[in-house]
């Protein structure tokens, strides 16, 4: 009886699988073989350029426009391949993604319910605490020194699960940026924070808003638009 759920052996009819990254390097070499090609003459046009005259200029300026033109060409391409990969990927993502949510909301939910009763037992031995001291302090002929309980209480508290899990009831720091003129400078001198920030105000001054802590300026550039 044939078993139809066997995969045929290798060489057997079928070809074998192909790596995924030879794969992609076929595809984006088998379309970017135009792009390359026009590179070639362009680069060859440039290493020749000069822009001595009005003349020369506007040859300059038409090989600005083809470098354009060429840049578009390699984006579409490079688009059209990579697509595919980020579709499988977004689908990969998304499906794990459904599951990591649903563990981080039932592992937060039980964290909660844990933390909820070590709030409370640490509640109950911090009156009793002071309950103690409260008597020690009325009592006019004290039998005993005063003994520290903190690492005891701390290891009542503390939750020991069957299979090893185990939880402490500790202080978080939690960080909260309210006034950006008192962080430490290396903070402001890292290239991709104030690229993100530069970023952020000029569509900001775009916009008709302006930003305060930022400075506005004018630079003199050509722009060269793509010919026909």
């Amino acid at each position: 009886m044939t078993d139809y759920n066997t995969p045929a052996p290798i060489g057997h009819n079928v070809p074998p699988p192909e790596d995924m990254n030879e794969t992609a390097k076929r595809e984006i070499d088998a379309a970017l073989v135009k792009v390359e090609a026009r590179l070639v003459v362009l680069k060859a046009s440039a290493e020749r350029a000069k822009a001595t005259t009005r003349d020369e200029a506007g040859k300059v300026t038409d090989l600005v426009g083809m470098f354009a033109t060429l840049e578009g060409a390699l984006n579409r391409a490079h688009s059209e391949v990579k697509a595919p990969y980020l579709d499988a990927g977004r689908v990969i993502d998304g499906r794990a993604a459904g599951i990591r949510e649903q563990i981080d909301e039932r592992r937060k939910a039980m964290l909660q319910l844990v933390q909820d009763y070590q709030t409370a037992e640490a509640k109950k031995i911090a009156d009793l605490r002071e309950a103690e001291r409260a008597a020690e302090a009325a009592d006019p002929e004290p039998t005993a020194a005063t003994v520290t309980h903190a690492e005891v209480d701390r290891k009542r508290v503390e939750i020991r699960g069957d299979y090893g899990a185990s939880a402490k009831l500790v202080d978080h720091t939690i960080v909260t940026a309210v006034a950006v003129k008192k962080l430490p400078k290396r903070f402001l001198e890292r290239p991709d924070i104030l690229a993100l920030i530069e970023k952020e105000a000029l569509k900001l001054h775009k916009a008709g808003e302006p930003v305060n802590g930022v400075t506005y300026g004018t630079a003199t550039g050509s722009r060269v638009r793509k010919g026909g």
